[in-house]
């Protein structure tokens, strides 16, 4: 299975009042990530984490990151830099800032593969937008408005989709289906400058 998840700031204590999160403090939250995160993930399932993934130092987050299931897999956020040190980094199967993720899927644009741009932060127009990719990102903690005319997604723990865990791929190809692409044409505005 492949699941896509960010913004899960791990030990952020004003987290919890800034994304009106479900608990009382830091270690009930941790707690509560964690325990999500291996309800749905198995040991052999693919998490792509679309950054924040902890805002407390590094050696408190070590032992919060090797207890979650799965392969993981780290685009970088704007809140990531203690993350990347040795002894965290380890943990990752690999770390970028940026990912163009093929999932084999015969329902997929070119009946073989569903490309899904992989970025910490929402893209406006993104590679092959017009091809049928998908966009996923975090940063924005649900606040962005869900727009029905492009296939771009929060994969955020604070995204109302989401439920504080991390979503299977499965559950967004679902979303994506009532979800359209309308193309705009800014080739039009350009004429005659």
């Amino acid at each position: 299975m492949i699941y896509l998840t960010a913004d899960l700031h791990f030990g952020h204590k004003n987290i919890i009042e800034h994304a009106h999160r479900p608990w009382k403090n830091v270690d009930e939250m941790n707690e509560g990530l964690i325990e999500n995160w291996n309800k749905l993930v198995h040991q052999d399932d693919e998490v792509y984490v679309l950054g924040d993934l902890s805002w407390v130092s590094r050696a408190k987050t070590v032992p919060l990151i090797y207890r979650l299931k799965g392969r993981i897999y780290l685009i970088r956020g704007n809140h990531d830099n203690d993350v990347l040190k040795k002894d965290c980094v380890e943990r990752f199967e690999w770390v970028k800032d940026y990912f163009y993720l093929k999932v084999q899927d015969p329902d997929g644009p070119d009946g073989k593969t569903q490309p899904i741009i992989l970025f910490h932060y929402p893209i406006l127009s993104f590679n092959h937008i017009n091809y049928g990719a998908w966009h996923c990102h975090g940063h924005c903690h649900g606040s962005l408005p869900v727009d029905m005319n492009v296939k771009r997604l929060d994969v955020g723990v604070d995204a109302l989709e989401a439920n504080y865990s991390p979503i299977s791929y499965a559950r967004i190809k679902e979303m994506m289906k009532h979800r359209k692409f309308i193309p705009v044409d800014h080739h039009e505005e350009l004429k005659g400058r």
